[in-house]
């Protein structure tokens, strides 16, 4: 079984502002072109996964608290590329999250190194649609999703 998959082309912008002492305050918006992505934009007839275009934002906060101490937060917005009439074939995938918060820790060990740990939880997400176009037919994709993660950054 061989499959070709294109990844879609995104357009990226973000900004970001220091003008607070000791502060990072970060945006960024995305748009994500799957319509004119093999496999995510082809249509399921055609062996696709029919999404359309969308876009997403996201908003970041980095407060210094201690010369050797960063608290980080942010908060994610996607928009769900699956149609309601392409719902049954995206049930291998999972669901879209469009609403996720994450917090975050950085700890200076050193000069050069850091140690960071973060924590994301993305709110319960729900995909309603037909079976085949079918009348008084439903089928639903549901998720929720929560992320841990631990680093060590090295930098000079």
């Amino acid at each position: 079984l061989e499959a070709e998959v294109d990844l879609p082309m995104m357009f990226s912008l973000g900004v970001g502002y220091e003008g607070f002492e000791k502060t990072l305050i970060a945006v960024d918006f995305r748009y994500f072109n799957y319509k004119n992505a093999k496999l995510f934009g082809d249509e399921p007839v055609n062996g696709g996964l029919g999404w359309t275009n969308v876009v997403s934002v996201a908003a970041g906060f980095q407060r210094e608290v201690h010369q050797l101490i960063k608290v980080q937060a942010g908060y994610l917005w996607n928009g769900n590329p699956v149609p309601e009439t392409e719902t049954l074939w995206n049930i291998q995938l999972p669901a879209i999250n469009t609403h996720t918060i994450s917090g975050g820790l950085v700890v200076a060990l050193t000069d050069y190194a850091d140690i960071s740990g973060s924590v994301a939880y993305a709110f319960t997400s729900k995909i309603n649609g037909r079976v085949l176009e079918i009348p008084g037919t439903f089928i639903e994709l549901r998720q929720d999703l929560t992320t841990f993660s631990l680093g060590l950054t090295f930098h000079r």
